[in-house]
């Protein structure tokens, strides 16, 4: 299995050599819209100094021995957070941290939290009204083609040779997202560790959806299946990608 967080940490280097500029904050917000709508509650936040006055005494803790880039991303993904908890009438002062560095949410309530360098997103929603949600943001073009054997399986690969040149990183990028949603969207349920080779995405590229397709069916909320319908959007600067199941879904 690739280890998902050194491949993380390569994808967030690579975007910061080829392509050092700011997110689109605006574009970000109305990529959210898109892909989550109601009863969804969707936040963002930069990620900059001094914000970390604003988390609680045990979330400031949680960031002890964080390099000062890390320890902003994390902080502003749990503002993020928080804002979507307010906006649910479900202010607490901590989100703690999971034995999987997952973000554990108050009961009642799913969600989902990402961060790309500058800016972090988080979503989240009553477990009544929506049973699994799973966000990523990456920088547009992250995903140089040495990471492509790591990331992306032979019928990707073969999908990205058929495309311009230039559209390439871009649409791995929009992959390597894909797949990353969708393990914060089933791993709170199942629990699994999915490796990328085990997934294949298809993308529908007018429509801005994503369909992934897993080796076995999963059981996800009230869905067993073996394809798995997201969607996603891309902008200039950026890739957001994301997953949700309603109840009764």
């Amino acid at each position: 299995m690739v280890d998902r967080s050194n491949v993380f940490s390569r994808v967030n280097a690579s975007f910061f050599i080829c392509r050092p500029r700011s997110m689109d904050t605006h574009g970000v917000e109305i990529s959210l819209g898109r892909i989550f709508s109601t009863p969804c509650e969707c936040a963002w936040r930069k990620a900059s100094e001094g914000q970390s006055y604003s988390l609680s005494a045990a979330e400031r803790h949680a960031t002890r021995g964080f390099a000062p880039k890390r320890e902003q991303e994390f902080v502003a993904g749990r503002l993020a957070a928080h804002e979507c908890l307010a906006r649910l009438r479900c202010s607490i002062e901590t989100i703690p941290i999971g034995s999987d560095r997952e973000p554990i949410w108050p009961d009642g309530i799913v969600g989902s939290i990402s961060h790309s360098t500058s800016l972090a997103v988080a979503v989240a929603a009553r477990a009544a009204e929506v049973v699994a949600l799973g966000i990523d943001l990456e920088k547009a073009d992250a995903v140089s083609p040495d990471l492509w054997p790591l990331i992306l399986t032979e019928a990707e690969r073969d999908w990205l040779d058929r495309k311009p040149d230039f559209e390439r990183r871009n649409w791995a990028t929009v992959m390597y997202s894909t797949k990353e949603a969708f393990f914060k969207y089933q791993f709170p349920i199942t629990r699994l560790w999915i490796d990328y080779s085990a997934v294949t995405v298809a993308i529908f590229e007018k429509d801005g959806y994503v369909q992934l397709k897993t080796e076995s069916h999963m059981q996800i909320g009230h869905r067993r299946s073996d394809t798995h319908l997201g969607r996603f959007d891309c902008g200039e600067q950026f890739v957001l990608a994301g997953f949700s199941q309603t109840n009764g879904q």
